[in-house]
């Protein structure tokens, strides 16, 4: 699921990227679909 990191922070600070990764493209989804409806 998502990016895969090979790092040497603990287990919660990936689940954190991965949350925040998620967070953004949900975010840049609805303001695509936003100006979609602004632009018609």
């Amino acid at each position: 699921m998502g990016l895969q990191y090979t790092d040497t922070r603990p287990p919660g600070a990936s689940v954190g990227v991965e949350l925040v990764t998620l967070i953004i493209e949900c975010s840049n989804v609805i303001l695509n679909g936003y100006s979609d409806h602004i632009s018609t």
